[in-house]
């Protein structure tokens, strides 16, 4: 059975009988806003190491945050599949805190971001304002640090920057198909495979749809997907969660807008390219995750940390599963204990 929807900008929000049939909003002893949501967790947050060069790419991720479920057995645990396509797309990535220095980033990730104080969305805000690109996915938002409900809609701290207000959650039944279909005049071939899990009546307040919902009990005017631009950056907000295929074609229209490139282009799909910067050197560390041998060329000639009969490579074999750490070679070279 689906979810009976939830009206946002309320702070006494009731569900119907598929989420037990609870007020969020009338905790015993307090007047916050709801603890449901379609997530466990915003997952744990870290700070970028030590001595790492900044990446062009930032993953934020709230403080631990509890969250029950909307329904135990109406909702699986969300999955908004925005890390496997950058993952496929061979680009570095940081997880960094909404209270870390955002300057050194392109590319912002909010994946299901639930928990989002008022200071950490202006930070957010001022990002995209400078030039920074945004991929915020649904249920973000909703409550601020001390588990309340933003007033003013969803996703109220968030609303100007993204072009959007919700009006509505609509979680989907488990395995049900939820349609969608490019812009009038846009249409791809073929028409976008279905989205799952989650959907949210969007409505536009600035943001231009890419994708819409498809019915069939919906109008087909509901945006899935938007794009919104915010000073001199850009936001895209996911209503759904769409399938890899369609997914990763967002992805790589936010990656294409905030001028990200991959950190070594044409790797083989399953291998991974990531760079370490010291004060007078960098670290590429090669990464085979499949189960065939793969050949990788370097634009130039580095040196191999993990074999000192090979001074210098440019041509890398990759067993299955096998790993390379390469050295620069212009400048003082680490030793392979120092660099990893």
């Amino acid at each position: 059975m689906a979810a009976v929807p939830w009206r946002c900008g309320e702070v006494s929000l009731r569900h119907g009988p598929a989420c037990g049939g609870r007020d969020p909003g009338a905790r015993r002893g307090t007047g916050a806003g709801p603890r449901t949501g379609p997530g466990a967790r915003t997952g744990r947050h870290a700070h970028p190491q030590r001595g790492r060069a900044p990446v062009r790419l930032g993953q934020l991720v709230g403080a631990r945050t509890r969250l029950a479920s909307l329904g135990r057995r109406a909702l699986p645990r969300p999955r908004p599949r925005p890390l496997l396509p950058l993952f496929e797309a061979g680009v570095g990535i940081d997880v960094v805190h909404p209270s870390a220095d955002l300057s050194p980033y392109k590319l912002l990730v909010l994946p299901g971001h639930y928990l989002l104080s008022a200071e950490n969305a202006e930070r957010i805000r001022a990002f995209v304002a400078d030039g920074g690109s945004l991929l915020a996915s649904f249920f973000t938002g909703i409550v601020d640090e001390h588990d309340r409900v933003h007033t003013g809609g969803c996703p109220a701290p968030m609303g100007d920057v993204l072009g959007v207000r919700v009006e509505e959650f609509w979680p989907a039944a488990v395995d049900e198909a939820v349609p969608l279909r490019a812009p009038a005049g846009d249409a791809p071939e073929p028409a976008p495979a279905p989205a799952s899990l989650w959907r949210e009546d969007v409505k536009l307040t600035g943001a231009r749809a890419e994708l819409f919902f498809a019915g069939p009990d919906w109008d087909d005017d509901r945006p899935a997907v938007t794009v919104h631009t915010h000073g001199a950056g850009t936001a895209r907000y996911l209503a759904t969660r769409p399938d890899p295929v369609a997914m990763r074609a967002v992805v790589d229209r936010s990656l294409a807008d905030a001028g990200v490139a991959p950190v070594l282009p044409g790797l083989h799909t399953g291998v991974q390219a990531t760079i370490r910067h010291g004060a007078d050197h960098d670290v590429l560390i090669l990464l085979n995750h499949t189960d065939d041998t793969h050949e990788v060329t370097l634009p130039a000639d580095r040196r191999d940390l993990l074999d000192d009969r090979r001074p210098l490579v440019r041509h890398v074999a990759l067993e299955p599963r096998g790993v390379a750490v390469l050295g620069s070679v212009l400048t003082s070279t680490p030793s392979p204990r120092r660099a990893l």
